[in-house]
């Protein structure tokens, strides 16, 4: 019997395919009634309906601890043609050969292998509670709307599939967001990390942009050095695990590398140099979000920061990248500091990993080599690992932290700094390649003068040309397994030997009954020789490699690597790295707060360090006595986090009592109390009907620790208007919804919420206010259809400007049958403002005498927005 899997089935496949030990939320809701008989094909991993499932019919588990997501299970369906509602609704399209699939708060067209769709669907939602730690907040209407993708198998193809969206040039490097519709496209490289990546960081720039409308005002630095961080990342698709923001990783997209170049060749920038510096340099913006976000004090700054531009257009600060910096000088207070401490910062990286040859790839804590079509004619790869046997272990948080690897039963545990160090690696054989190509690990590392000299001689800022390095030139021992049945020892750059030693052959039998073959290699280093111990499932194999006390002092105080060619064997290399140090490690299978230290606390430090900001020099010594208790208990254990937020909670009453007897402007008073309070008031617009009607919704949270009597009263001004009393617990929101018409829309009268809140015995009132109408983005329109009056033909258009940048271009009128008019075609340059919304009114005369009768006219824009170079037309009938 050939029986059609259902949704549920799948979902449960899915989580046992990843290799979790997932349960389905016993809340998981199945396909709306209305969807047909789901259609999936045998074996397939993404059912069909062809009703899109609304976000809140689906379901996705994802347990976040820190910068950890581990996905527990994951609906993903699979809609056809059928657009769903985005952000970018009305702005993309389909494309030939390519399908709509949709999870909880996620939209993807793509061509791809139903694997790679399912794939980039677990990224994105496993990424999404680290969108939100990093931006703040979630954007408007996500219980309705998704965040659109594109993702195509070429480069040739993201023409296509870019101008079916209005487009008039492809994108370049896998991935680029569009900001005039909100969608992050991708196409896959050579390199799978970089196929994760560019998911991962074109749809930050998707998040940041339905958050705040358009970030242009941001400097690169925050834009870019945000989404590159995020996305430089550790992902174990075994455990569907996804490490965000890692700072020290092995792999060819080396920000640390790049940033430390970058950062020399531009005589050491400043913060504000690069504020005031449009180009794109990923790896010392990359170095500058790091510094703000693991620092807990400069973290609170960077999100108050952060959450002020985000509102930039309504705050005091005007609008534009010039004033970023001026706000930054404001939250942080002696910027000379700042300066000085990211001058230290920078010089204090030590980075752990080094490509000297590759091309490598890192899965979790496995690192293999891609094997490529020619031979890797620049020296065999090569990883350098800058620690020392000779040297203690030390833990550096925010250095080396993505999660460990399990100790491995096949290798001796390793350990550095005694008198006999030891090292290992735990191969994970190809087995059809068991036979083929080498790895193995690398010990007395000396880089050659005349490679030194390679990795600096490029003036081209940021670049490092692998092909100019020679791997082959520096000193190096090299333990090497060859073809699955040799160990090659070569020490003779070193003034050692070179022997090569047959492994048993019970050994390579035992490797060749193995469906999935695993070899442990671990390297011993004695007074006077290497113990060399292979151990696989049922067998050992030990050799001894004599070594002068030269030879030997060189081992234990230089560099290490690791080797690999012609095979994608996974090595799992375990250099007691001094992460198991970790004074505080957090426990990645239960849900903690999503930041850098999973502290209960830190979003509770961040509005009392907002009110503090409201308050200028009014800041009472109560509140920075708090707030500096509350810094040093972040990076703690968990117990002390939550006593810190205990008495936090508990001295909320006299913290009250000290700002509102602080001598500042009531204004002032009342911004701190909103601050520390946990209440945020804002207007989101709902999906548009069919009759014209739109709902906005006054959306107040309660996210502080006490309960808030509200009255809440949202309207336009006085012609439409609701009001409600209600008590808000802590964590809860309210929802107001107030119905538009295209008629109160047109009137441009502004919408108003406010809300009267009582709350610690204080009364905060918080009002927010915006036009009569959800900005539309840069879009065009046919206000007037075209008609007929006498002897002409009449039509208006409507184009709206950008949220920010230059838009310059022209518009093309084209009446419909051409013959007929004197004149049946209109062009004129034109140029729009940000959030200028411009007509234009054109009339077409006809010939005199004409039988036939006009039928159209097209209205067509031909425009660079910001950079974005579109092309969008409509066609008025005349009936």
């Amino acid at each position: 019997m050939n029986l059609k899997p259902t949704l549920l089935s799948l979902v449960i496949t899915s989580a046992i395919l990843s290799g979790c030990n997932a349960t389905i939320d016993k809340h998981v809701t199945k396909l709306p009634a209305t969807s047909t008989e789901l259609t999936t094909a045998q074996g397939s991993l993404i059912p069909v309906a062809s009703v899109i499932p609304h976000p809140s019919d689906m379901s996705v588990d994802v347990t976040a601890s820190g910068r950890v997501s581990t996905l527990n299970s994951i609906e993903v369906v699979k809609v056809g043609k059928n657009i769903p509602y985005t952000y970018s609704s009305g702005r993309v399209n389909n494309t030939p050969g390519f399908d709509w699939y949709v999870s909880k708060h996620f939209a993807l067209k793509s061509n791809r292998p139903e694997a790679q769709v399912l794939l980039y669907m677990e990224l994105l939602e496993s990424s999404f509670p680290h969108y939100i730690e990093l931006f703040g907040m979630t954007p408007p209407d996500m219980e309705n709307k998704r965040m659109a993708a594109v993702y195509g198998s070429s480069k040739k193809e993201t023409k296509i599939f870019v101008t079916d969206d209005n487009f008039t040039r492809g994108i370049s490097a896998g991935g680029e967001a569009m900001f005039y519709n909100l969608v992050g496209y991708s196409f896959p490289s050579a390199r799978e990390q970089h196929q994760r990546y560019i998911v991962v960081h074109e749809q930050g720039h998707v998040f940041q942009m339905s958050l705040m409308d358009y970030p242009g005002w941001l400097p690169t630095w925050f834009t870019e050095g945000t989404a590159d961080a995020l996305a430089h990342h550790y992902y174990d698709p075994e455990k569907k695990q996804l490490k965000v923001m890692v700072f020290d990783r092995a792999s060819p997209m080396d920000y640390v590398r790049l940033g430390l170049k970058q950062y020399e060749e531009l005589n050491s920038p400043s913060i504000e140099d690069m504020t005031n510096n449009p180009s794109l340099y990923r790896g010392i913006n990359f170095f500058i979000v790091h510094f703000m976000l693991d620092h807990p004090d400069r973290s609170h700054k960077f999100k108050a920061y952060r959450d002020e531009m985000a509102a930039m257009r309504q705050s005091d600060y005007g609008s534009g990248k010039a004033l970023s910096h001026q706000l930054m000088m404001d939250i942080f207070g002696d910027w000379d500091k700042v300066e000085a401490q990211f001058v230290e910062y920078v010089a204090s990286i030590d980075k752990t990993f080094n490509t000297a040859a590759g091309p490598w790839e890192q899965d979790g804590n496995k690192l293999w080599v891609r094997v490529l079509n020619n031979s890797y004619e620049h020296g065999s790869p090569r990883m350098d690992v800058r620690l020392k046997p000779g040297e203690k272990p030390v833990y550096k948080s925010f250095k080396f932290d993505q999660p460990l690897a399990e100790m491995s039963s096949l290798i001796i545990k390793p350990v550095r700094g005694n008198d006999n160090p030891t090292v290992a690696l735990a191969i994970d054989y190809q087995a059809d390649h068991l036979h083929r190509g080498h790895v193995g690990i690398g010990l007395g590392l000396k880089i050659s003068d005349e490679n030194q000299q390679r990795l600096t001689a490029d003036k081209k800022v940021g670049t490092f040309k692998q092909k100019s390095y020679k791997p082959d030139e520096d000193e190096l021992l090299q333990i090497k397994i060859v073809k699955g049945n040799t160990i090659v020892v070569n020490a003779s750059s070193l003034g050692g030997d070179d022997i090569r030693y047959s492994i048993s052959p019970q050994m390579i039998a035992d490797l060749e009954a193995q469906s999935q073959p695993k070899l442990g290699l671990s390297v011993t280093i004695n007074a006077d020789h290497l113990s060399i111990l292979l151990k696989s499932k049922a067998s050992e194999y030990k050799v001894n490699f004599s070594i002068s006390n030269e030879v030997r002092a060189k081992l234990l105080d230089r560099h290490m690597a690791i080797l690999a060619e012609n095979a994608e064997h996974r090595l799992t290399a375990f250099f007691d790295d001094g992460r198991d140090l970790n004074p505080v490690p957090r426990d990645l299978t239960t849900n903690l707060e999503v930041n850098p230290w999973a502290n209960p606390a830190d979003r509770a430090i961040s509005r009392l360090f907002r009110a503090m900001w409201r308050l200028g020099d009014k800041v009472p010594n109560e509140l920075s006595v708090m707030y500096e208790y509350m810094l040093v208990a972040t990076p703690k254990d968990r117990k002390t986090q939550l006593t810190s937020l205990a008495k936090l909670n508990a001295a909320s009453a006299s913290l009250v009592a000290a700002i509102v007897n602080s001598g500042a402007t009531k204004d002032k008073i009342n911004h701190a109390l909103e601050e520390l309070s946990g209440l945020h008031l804002r207007l989101e617009w709902r999906q548009e009907k069919a009759n014209g009607e739109q709902v906005v919704s006054a959306v107040l949270r309660n996210q502080g620790a006490s309960v808030a009597k509200v009255n809440i009263v949202l309207n336009q001004q006085g012609n439409n208007s609701f009001t409600k009393e209600l008590l808000l617990a802590s964590g809860d929101k309210t929802r107001q919804d107030l119905t538009t018409t295209l008629a109160t829309r047109t009137s441009k009268k502004a919408i108003t919420a406010k809300a009267s809140v009582e709350w610690q015995g204080q009364l905060i009132v918080l009002t927010v206010t915006q036009g009569a109408r959800v900005y539309p983005w840069s879009s065009m329109a046919i206000v007037e259809e075209a008609k007929v009056i006498g002897n002409e033909v009449f039509i208006t258009s409507e184009f709206r400007g950008p949220h920010a940048g230059e838009t310059k271009g022209k518009i093309m009128v084209q009446a419909y049958p051409s013959d007929i008019f004197e004149n049946s075609y209109y062009e004129e340059e034109i140029t729009i403002a940000p959030y200028e919304i411009q007509q234009f009114s054109h009339k077409f005369t006809l010939k005199s005498g004409v039988k036939s009768k006009p039928n159209a006219v097209d209205v067509t824009f031909e425009l660079v927005i910001d950079g974005e170079p579109v092309l969008i037309s409509e066609r008025s009938e005349i009936k």
